[in-house]
């Protein structure tokens, strides 16, 4: 129907979001102390995105400091946590639908805020076509 949003598939994202989830992966990875954490982490580390160059990082993190509350806790709870998304959606007192819609608008208002830093290299990374 015209004028509806397209949802898409349940999670898959739209096309102008995945530069925005793969610099929030590089980000994930890039941040912390290089410790090993107490906390279990399925993930294999010969799996895991390349990590941002440091300037790159440091802007990210501000950006995502910056963000509304509800937005920070969204973005935070996606990328920082290995929880899975029934977890996370419960913790923030949503359905696991409700939070992959939510995450999509999440990703949409850190891309406008990723656009507007006038990083250059982070812009660039935006600009990668998928």
């Amino acid at each position: 129907m015209a004028g509806e949003l397209e949802e898409g598939a349940p999670g898959v994202l739209p096309r102008e979001l995945i530069p925005v989830d793969r610099i929030l992966q590089r980000w994930d990875v890039s941040i912390g102390t290089g410790l090993p954490s107490e906390a279990w982490d399925d993930n294999p580390r010969c799996s895991r995105p390349t990590p941002l160059d440091d300037d790159t990082a440091i802007v990210v993190d501000q950006i995502i400091l910056k963000l509304p509350p509800r937005t920070n806790q969204v973005i935070v709870a996606w990328y920082r946590t290995p929880q899975p998304t029934q977890v996370i959606a419960r913790r923030l007192n949503m359905s696991s639908r409700n939070l992959e819609k939510g995450l999509r608008v999440c990703l949409g208002f850190v891309r406008w805020r990723f656009e507007e830093s006038d990083h250059l290299p982070l812009v660039r990374l935006l600009r990668v076509q998928v």
